[in-house]
């Protein structure tokens, strides 16, 4: 197209929105297409070129969410060019995502955008240190959201007296090692924050891994709603992991909503055991999509076990059995059509007299690693 840049992805679809769609639209279709904004290494001298004249930028009220990836968050570009720019950037920027590459040297740098309520650190190479962390969570007063995703780290202890976390934190999404886990969940707490929502991995079988998590969950008694367990490839014995978590929610008493996601046998052992409140009206099991997990992970002999369990809950409302497909492998692509097809209802018919059975498949946005 004419007089269109594309090696500017910006004004390029800034320039065609108005092309494709009414008038009337186009405010609409800008709300979504700039909602999140990438800025990458090779493309961060670009996008502050663009904040030079904001005036004239069509898209820049529409921005809520700005992601530094692909060896820019540890750059040095965040420290000498983005303060200067950030005065152009709107105050309704809501979520910052720090994606931070494998290779490139690294300083933790902390985003200038101090209104921020979700913040988002990834890494999997052990350059982090927690009081870099901790130092850039708690310096934004108002964060309501957190997604750790953090393979390792450079040291193994929470310095001391380091802040509380945010009271206002609601939502954990957390991701470590198991010498990491436990002085995290310490961390965390050390503070007034209510967390209502938990999406939590579980690395290993440790005494002192699985010691923190019981502790944490615990702690979260009067406020967790809606907690998602996920596990590492490890494949645990089905009596060890039943016992580990047998009275894991016994003190949660608000819990509405369970997720179990596993690529071994472990969503079923859990449900089969564990002691759910009866507060709890959604349980979700996720599991691979391809033939070999299920083979393992659903196998026919242990569904009218899960089914009288299901049916029993009471107050259940819904049963679902995610299938993720993990868009790396292709093999789960050319699966996809009859993956809804693996499980036999008729396997479940508790569940399906009472009508709160689903299934549903979704795709993977991150990568394999952050799960495994």
């Amino acid at each position: 197209m004419k007089g269109i840049s594309y090696a500017n992805p910006l004004l390029l679809l800034s320039g065609i929105v108005p092309l494709v769609v009414c008038r009337a639209w186009v405010p609409s279709s800008r709300r979504v297409l700039f909602y999140r904004v990438h800025v990458k290494l090779n493309t961060a001298h670009a996008f502050a070129k663009l904040l030079r004249r904001p005036e004239k930028l069509t898209f820049l009220p529409f921005i809520r969410e700005l992601e530094f990836l692909g060896g820019l968050a540890e750059n040095r570009w965040m420290t000498t060019v983005l303060p200067k720019i950030a005065k152009h950037i709107p105050p309704l920027i809501r979520a910052v995502i720090l994606n931070f590459s494998y290779h490139s040297s690294y300083s933790f740098i902390r985003p200038p955008f101090d209104a921020i309520t979700r913040l988002e650190i990834m890494h999997r190479l052990p350059r982090l240190k927690f009081d870099d962390v901790i130092n850039c969570i708690t310096s934004f007063s108002t964060l309501e959201v957190l997604r750790l995703w953090m393979e390792e780290w450079a040291d193994t202890a929470v310095p001391e007296q380091s802040p509380p976390p945010p009271a206002t934190l609601r939502y954990l999404d957390l991701r470590c090692n198991s010498n990491h886990l436990p002085p995290f969940l310490e961390w965390m707490t050390s503070g007034p924050a209510e967390i209502t929502t938990l999406l939590l991995h579980i690395p290993s079988s440790e005494a002192n891994c699985l010691a923190s998590l019981r502790q944490y969950i615990g702690s979260l008694s009067r406020s967790l709603r809606t907690l998602r367990l996920s596990f590492s490839h490890q494949n645990w014995p089905r009596d060890s992991i039943a016992s580990a978590f047998v009275d894991l929610l016994r003190l949660n008493t608000q819990l509405h909503a369970l997720t179990i996601r596993s690529a071994q046998n472990h969503a079923i052992s859990l449900l089969q055991s564990m002691h759910l409140p009866p507060s709890v009206q959604s349980i979700t099991m996720v599991v691979p999509a391809s033939p070999p997990f299920l083979h393992t992970l659903l196998p026919p002999k242990d569904m009218p076990t899960l089914d009288s369990r299901m049916a029993s809950l009471g107050r259940l409302r819904e049963f679902r059995i995610m299938y993720f497909r993990d868009f790396v492998l292709a093999e789960t692509t050319r699966q996809l059509e009859s993956v809804k097809d693996r499980i036999d209802v008729s396997e479940l018919p508790g569940c399906v007299a009472r009508g709160i059975l689903s299934e549903d498949v979704v795709n993977e946005r991150y990568p394999y690693w952050y799960y495994y």
